[in-house]
């Protein structure tokens, strides 16, 4: 599970049964702030397109489960572009380019980008 809210670390965790039969899916998730500036923020970010990006590639049309962390991380796209940074490409820009594929399996992500998020 990949968990992202803008101005934080992004979390990646993995369910688990420690040895007593405890499950850790009960626990509260804290987020970090990020502190830092825009661009040290920026390549972290990329960090986590790079994690989505494997749940895209895994075939078939798994990236619908993840739209709402796709559309967030358009959004900071924009963020940063309005702070001067230009090379942030979210995994939403991967989808545009593959538009044509993911329709054929009936997926598409035009219909993301016509609720309302720039492209």
């Amino acid at each position: 599970m990949v968990l992202f809210k803008s101005g934080y670390r992004y979390v990646r965790l993995t369910t688990s049964i420690n040895s007593e039969g405890a499950s850790t899916a009960d626990k509260i998730i804290r987020m970090k702030r990020f502190f830092g500036d825009m661009d040290s923020y920026r390549k972290e970010l990329g960090f986590l397109n790079t994690d989505l990006s494997y749940v895209i590639d895994s075939g078939g049309c798994s990236w619908t489960r993840i739209t709402e962390m796709v559309v967030a991380l358009k959004r900071q796209e924009e963020a940063f572009r309005r702070s001067g940074i230009t090379d942030f490409y979210p995994i939403s820009d991967w989808l545009e380019g593959n538009e044509k594929a993911l329709s054929k399996r009936g997926c598409g992500p035009s219909a993301l980008f016509s609720k309302g998020v720039q492209r």
